[in-house]
């Protein structure tokens, strides 16, 4: 069996293939058709509902890893990584789910934050290792492609993230708050009470992690700051407190720690 070499890439080249398919990656899991999110989604589910969920499921793992075989190309590494890529991007929606109907059914426990965050890490830190580690190259060579192979990955790596940060950030932060059960009562509607939530984290989250890339950290302190002032007219009471406390800290956080991490693997940001 060939060996696994595992190292952090080093070379633009991998990179930049590095980037492309923690983008595959991203938009398989979060792109066009959004997972169930809430409670009441789940429970459409049931059923057909169900079924068909799950044939899509299936359909874009399998595109998803079509794309990274194509990505890699030939041999041992490409077949590492679209097998990878198949069984995370399975077991990560199926995983999501089951945390949700845990919720819906009144169970005391649920991981849907850690598993999106730790599944997510695992495939990327999988990917980087043995990009680096055989020093892989796109199957497309760069020069060809309009952009240095700099701007390629930053390109990449930029529209993931934001990606991730929208769909994937919703169900970080609301698994969060289901966690530390802090969604506020006697508040009107809680559906539109969330889906307002919901857009405001998205813009949030999209907002932090451009200023983190620009290196305006005080810019991140004036959104804060300006939500808390907009939001304190509107508090009804300590549960309306803690809901926006805990989903702006989570929405927050997790912005940061996806633009520093963005910084970190892009030379000259």
């Amino acid at each position: 069996m060939t060996p696994v070499e595992l190292a952090w890439p080093q070379t633009p080249a991998s990179v930049l293939l590095w980037a492309e398919v923690t983008l595959v990656w991203v938009l398989a899991n979060y792109g066009p058709v959004r997972d169930p999110v809430g409670r009441q989604e789940v429970a459409a589910l049931d059923g057909p509902g169900l079924r068909a969920w799950r044939k899509r499921v299936a359909a874009r793992s399998i595109l998803g890893a079509g794309a990274v075989l194509f990505l890699v190309g030939p041999g041992f590494p490409a077949a590492l990584l679209s097998t990878a890529f198949l069984a995370l991007a399975l077991l990560l929606p199926e995983l999501r789910h089951q945390c949700i109907r845990r919720v819906r059914e009144g169970r005391w426990w649920e991981l849907r934050a850690e598993y999106e965050i730790a599944l997510n890490a695992l495939f990327l830190v999988l990917v980087a290792g043995v990009a680096g580690g055989r020093n892989l190259r796109p199957t497309l060579d760069p020069s060809a492609l309009p952009g240095s192979a700099e701007v390629l990955t930053a390109g990449a790596l930029g529209a993931a993230a934001v990606v991730f940060l929208v769909r994937g950030g919703t169900h970080v932060v609301r698994g969060i708050l289901e966690k530390g059960d802090t969604f506020p009562a006697g508040t009107g509607s809680m559906e539109s009470t969330l889906r307002h939530g919901l857009t405001i984290g998205n813009l949030e989250r999209f907002l932090v992690f451009v200023f983190v890339l620009l290196d305006s950290f005080a810019a991140v302190g004036f959104v804060l700051a300006a939500k808390g002032l907009v939001r304190a007219v509107d508090w009804e009471g300590r549960e309306s407190v803690e809901y926006f406390l805990v989903g702006t800290f989570a929405s927050v956080t997790l912005a940061l720690a996806v633009g520093l991490l963005v910084r970190a693997a892009l030379p000259g940001f």
